[in-house]
């Protein structure tokens, strides 16, 4: 995928002329970047991969995760679990500040305030986005308060049952309702089959249904 990738500029491309004090290449590299692709960051979880175009760009320890699990984490050479899929909002808060040390060599004390607040903003906006994401597997439209309690206790129950994470949401979105509200789970959802064996499953799908009632078109 690197190979393929349209820009290979990673947070760590700026941390490294930081560290050398190569200032004038750095702001270089950096009205280049600005000019050619207008940086957003995302990806692989360490500096050194964390795109600086908002694509993933290392593809080596990686892995799919099927059952639920926040512990999860595909580099089995990880021992302490630093880059796990529960810890991954905060490694993005990790690097941003690390780009923003890169950065403070360019910055004036104008800039350096108004980048400090702007990364303050993080933990909101991220979390708003991942709630928006859950909501739409689930088929929420608009917002309701319990919103965010209730995504959390899906996840609860799928990590408790080890249900699958794709088929869950895929097989929610093809039960019927009735089949639902009577718990009446047929033997191909097997996903959720494995759900509805927790006790507190009948809880969730009322919730659930009750939110998706209070939907109007």
């Amino acid at each position: 995928m690197l190979c393929v990738a349209k820009s290979w500029f990673r947070i760590g491309s700026l941390e490294i002329l930081t560290h050398y004090g190569e200032l004038d290449l750095l702001r270089m590299l950096l009205d280049f970047i600005i000019q050619e692709y207008f940086p957003l960051v995302d990806g692989v979880c360490n500096t050194d991969n964390f795109s600086l175009l908002s694509i993933t760009i290392d593809y080596g320890p990686f892995g799919f995760m099927e059952a639920y699990n926040p512990n999860f984490v595909p580099n089995t050479s990880a021992d302490e679990r630093r880059y796990k899929i529960g810890n991954q909002a905060n490694i993005g808060m990790f690097n941003l500040n690390k780009l923003l040390q890169a950065l403070n060599p360019l910055l004036n004390p104008r800039q350096k305030q108004l980048a400090t607040q702007i990364l303050k903003e993080y933990p909101v906006l991220y979390y708003t986005r991942f709630s928006e994401l859950f909501k739409a597997r689930l088929g929420l439209l608009g917002k309701s308060e319990g919103d965010d309690d209730l995504i959390a206790f899906l996840l609860y129950l799928m990590e408790k049952t080890e249900a699958d994470f794709t088929m869950t949401f895929r097989q929610l979105s093809e039960i019927t309702q009735s089949q639902l509200q009577e718990l009446v789970i047929p033997q191909e959802f097997w996903a959720l089959k494995m759900i509805s064996k927790h006790k507190l499953f009948p809880a969730w799908v009322s919730q659930y249904l009750s939110r998706l009632k209070s939907i109007s078109f």
